[in-house]
């Protein structure tokens, strides 16, 4: 029998020609289905995947290569640039003397069987419950004033306010008479309603997208998990709940008395029974789906990824903490000022000028103010919604690589963290600056700041781990 491609004689009975390795019928095995294709052919005619394309862009789809003709595969290990191990059935490739190669990402199996099923509807049913939680127990965000006496501690007070407040009631006390006076307490409440109406809007989005996934997989229309949108859910009310306490934040520390305005029980209720049901859910996905087949990946992506999640709880604490901090030392006073207290101090000023030298210099001050209040609130806006979008990517996909999105939500939520507090040190000085007798306090503006840089930093970190892992990568073969 001679071969179609170097004309060499070869017995009847060959298989693959004895001078070139080359198939004795003109075909070759593809890369990425493991099907007969013939072998001058640049694409395959069973899948149509190109078959010079690099192997760790293939599909995983490949049927057992023992099934085809040939002689029995070969098995090597390779890492693809995300740092991952996979494990390859090598075949003889007749047309170009190279390889057909059967990819299939290994991973670290903990459990299986009927516990792997176990957990992962406990996981399932966890991830509903905290996006449930989050759903039900934003509409019950509120604060109430706290009054404590040096380490003694204090009582709650009854006036409770809930997030309902920026809808009516906040503009009930406010005069509409065109003043300066009168703009200052609209200001106020017109943004406490932005930060109540985004809480309330991007909770009841997430949580549509919740149930959205949750119809498809019971239609089996979708492989996609329930984990992501569920923790988009929950954190947009932990978000929601942080721009209402920037809105309602006071507190006064005057010589070891301090009067403030804290979560109520039932936000932080919330807060506690969600996290602790996220927590699970994510704990008992992992353990159900197994771990990377290269854990030093595995465990680079899941510390960066869970490093960003820390530093953005973190911020967002100092962030919806004030707008503006100022004290005076020598009484040992410190007071800090969230937006629905600092237009209220403003529309006081307003209305207590008397010349008009003084009323130009507040109309400096309130010009400056407003603006710093005003960018400091879509910054903290715009960083909860970074932080949204990002928690969903990382829950959907833990220990994975993180995607782009997520790398670029890192630096630009940390971009927002930074203008947050820059907004803080301008609200304080200016405010410090009218009042007089007393100064700037920069102690939670500063630390605003050092998180955003720490969150650019992280996702800088990462991105340079993943290329110096991309250098290290060698040829499968």
């Amino acid at each position: 029998m001679q071969c179609n491609f170097c004309e060499t004689e070869n017995p009847e009975t060959a298989v693959f020609c004895k001078k070139c390795g080359k198939r004795m019928d003109g075909m070759a095995l593809c890369s990425a289905c493991g099907k007969l294709t013939p072998a001058d052919g640049e694409f395959c005619v069973n899948c149509g995947s190109n078959r010079n394309a690099p192997v760790y862009s293939m599909p995983v789809r490949f049927p057992r290569i023992a099934e085809q003709p040939g002689p029995k595969p070969r098995v090597a290990k390779a890492e693809t640039p995300g740092g991952y191990a996979v494990k390859a059935s090598v075949a003889s490739d007749a047309h170009a003397g190279t390889y057909a190669v059967a990819a299939k990402a290994e991973k670290r199996e903990i459990f299986s069987g009927r516990t792997k099923e176990i957990m992962e509807r406990i996981s399932f049913i966890c991830s509903l419950g905290a996006a449930l939680i989050g759903m039900i127990f934003v509409f019950l965000i509120g604060c109430v004033p706290h009054v404590s006496v040096g380490s003694a501690g204090g009582g709650l007070v009854t006036n409770e306010v809930g997030i309902f407040y920026f809808f009516g009631d906040a503009y009930d006390a406010i005069v509409s008479d065109g003043s300066t006076a009168s703009m200052a307490g609209t200001i106020g409440a017109v943004l406490g309603t932005v930060c109540s109406l985004v809480a309330l809007l991007a909770t009841a989005g997430c949580f549509i997208a919740t149930v959205s996934r949750l119809v498809k997989i019971s239609q089996k229309q979708t492989e996609k998990g329930i984990m992501g949108p569920a923790a988009a859910t929950f954190f947009a009310y932990v978000c929601g709940a942080a721009l209402f306490l920037l809105c309602m934040a006071n507190k006064i520390d005057i010589m070891g008395v301090t009067t403030s305005k804290a979560a109520n029980g039932t936000t932080i209720a919330g807060f506690v029974l969600g996290g602790l049901l996220l927590v699970a859910a994510a704990v008992l996905k992992t353990l159900a789906n197994g771990l990377g087949g290269n854990l030093y990946a595995y465990i680079r992506n899941v510390a960066c990824g869970a490093l960003y999640a820390v530093l953005s709880i973190v911020a967002l604490r100092f962030i919806c903490s004030c707008v503006a901090s100022v004290g005076a030392d020598s009484v040992d006073n410190v007071t800090t000022y969230g937006i629905s207290s600092f237009f209220s101090n403003l529309s006081v000023f307003a209305a207590s000028v008397a010349s008009p030298a003084a009323e130009d210099r507040f109309m400096g001050f309130f010009a400056g103010g407003t603006a710093a209040a005003i960018v400091l609130t879509v910054a903290a806006i715009a960083f909860c919604i970074l932080l949204i979008s990002s928690v969903s990517a990382f829950f959907t996909s833990v220990g994975e690589e993180l995607d782009k999105r997520m790398s670029r939500n890192m630096v630009l939520a940390g971009i927002c963290a930074i203008v947050a507090g820059a907004m803080m040190i301008i609200a304080s000085v200016l405010y410090a600056d009218w009042a007089g007798n007393v100064s700037a306090h920069m102690t939670t503006p500063v630390i605003a700041i050092v998180v955003g840089v720490l969150m650019i930093a992280d996702a800088v970190v990462y991105k340079m781990l993943l290329k110096k892992d991309a250098y290290k990568q060698d040829d499968i073969f």
